[in-house]
Formats: structure tokens, sequence, C-alpha cells
């Protein structure tokens, strides 16, 4: 089976790669340095790429979405994916995210990604969308993916206790080996079908830093959501109520 993996150097991207090449012909879509991407004749290149009886796997996105390109790769990408897959007779497995589905989630990469999923509809295509993606060995949290900015924070400073927001997000995290072993299968599929993979058990953010502290001898202290909604001015909130990270953290909107 040919495959193309888009978004190859990314966490997930990446692991796919490792899973998928041990059985199947695996090309790399490089789109890190394509300029004039508001042009659709800009992608002619693909052409070249795409094959009859392939798959292609987009995991390109932005989870911090900042510019123009960034959004694009969220929103408009994903047609133009469509467009051609279709064309060539290709099958197409677009990744998102649970967020999608959480119409009160209001941040740009959410928004975003909405969107992208509903440029398309096709039973050649399937979404998939996932929760917080971990990486874990012999049962210790490792610094990749979405849980890199935990570790950020714990090493950022060299503090005797860190303060961590009460209760925080809450999240179903699935393992990276997981998710690659479940869009392995889906792609063998004669039909694909949209799935959305989350992990059996809810953990808040707090909970899950006060496990990655632990396994480094660390220790956090708890600050109460209620005091900070209390206490921060309203004009402060509204800003920082776009912001993804913000909303994780306090829980505004739940990311599952």
């Amino acid at each position: 089976m040919n495959i193309i993996i888009s978004g190859y150097t990314g966490f997930l991207g990446s692991h796919l790669i490792k899973v998928l090449k041990k059985n199947n012909s695996v090309t790399k879509l490089n789109l890190r340095n394509f300029k004039n991407y508001e042009k659709k004749k800009n992608f002619n290149f693909l052409k070249k790429k795409f094959k009859k009886k392939s798959i292609l796997i987009n995991c390109a996105s932005s989870l911090k979405p900042r510019n123009n390109q960034d959004l694009f790769l969220n929103s408009k990408l994903p047609k133009i994916f469509f467009d051609l897959t279709k064309k060539n007779k290709m099958k197409f497995v677009h990744i998102s995210t649970i967020n999608s589905l959480i119409k009160e989630r209001q941040d740009e990469y959410s928004i975003s990604k909405r969107k992208g999923e509903l440029q398309v509809n096709d039973p050649n295509f399937a979404i998939v969308r996932l929760s917080l993606v971990i990486k874990k060995k012999k049962g210790i949290y490792l610094p990749e993916g979405e849980l890199r900015k935990f570790f950020v924070y714990l090493n950022f400073f060299t503090l005797p206790i860190y303060p961590f927001i009460y209760p925080g997000a809450m999240y179903r995290p699935i393992d990276i080996d997981y998710v690659c072993k479940k869009i392995s299968i889906l792609i063998k599929k004669k039909k694909l079908k949209t799935v959305n993979i989350q992990g059996n058990k809810t953990i808040s953010s707090y909970e899950l830093f006060k496990d990655i502290c632990n396994q480094n001898n660390k220790y956090c202290f708890k600050i109460s959501t209620l005091w900070l909604k209390k206490f921060v001015p309203n004009f402060i909130k509204n800003i920082l109520y776009r912001s993804n990270l913000f909303q994780q953290v306090l829980n505004i909107k739940t990311y599952v």
C-alpha cells in the first residue's frame, strides 16, 4: 500500500511513519517551505506525488495559529487535499481534534480545525478526531507532543514548589502508539469511516502536572480557578479567553 503523509515532522506524523513504513511504501509530503499558499494552482506539484490506489494521511496542522498561513493549514488545506485525492480516486484521512465538536471552544485552533472539517464530505474520506495525545515509556510521561509545555514550565524555573491551576482542563489522554495502531487498522478497511479516539480515563491538567512533578521529584501547589476568576479583571479575562492554552488550563471549555 502506498501511503502519503503530510506533517510528517510533527509528533503524530513522525510516529506514524515509523509504524506504517514497516509494511507499506511511505511518501513524505513536505509543505514546510511552501509559499503563495493561497493560490490553488501552486499545489500542482502535488499531482506528481498523488497516485491512484494511494492513501493520503493529513497530519499537517498548526496547534497555535498566529498568521494566515497557520490558519490556512487548519482550515483550507484539507479542501485542497480533498479535491486532489477525489480526482485521483485516492483515499483521504484527515487528522483533527475532539475540540471541533465542542461549540463553546472559540479559540483560533478549534475554530480553524472545525472549518477544515466542514470543507469535505465523501465516502472515501475520514476524519480522525483525537483527544490529548501523549507518550509514555515504562509508565513515565515523556516530554513530547502537547505534554512538552508542562515540562518546559517545570524546567524553566528552579523553584521549591510549582504553582498550578486547579483543577484545570479535563483530558482523556491517549498514547501515541495506540493512535498509530488505530489509524493503521482504519486505512486497511475498504470503506473509511470517521472516528473519535479518546482514552478511557479522565484526568485534569493539575493531576497530569502533579504526576509529572512526582516523577521528577518536584512539588506542585494548587491555585483555585475560582480565585482567579474572581480577582482577574474582566478585560484581561476577555483577552485570555481567546487563548487555546488559557482555555485548557482554566477549564473554561473542556478539552476532552
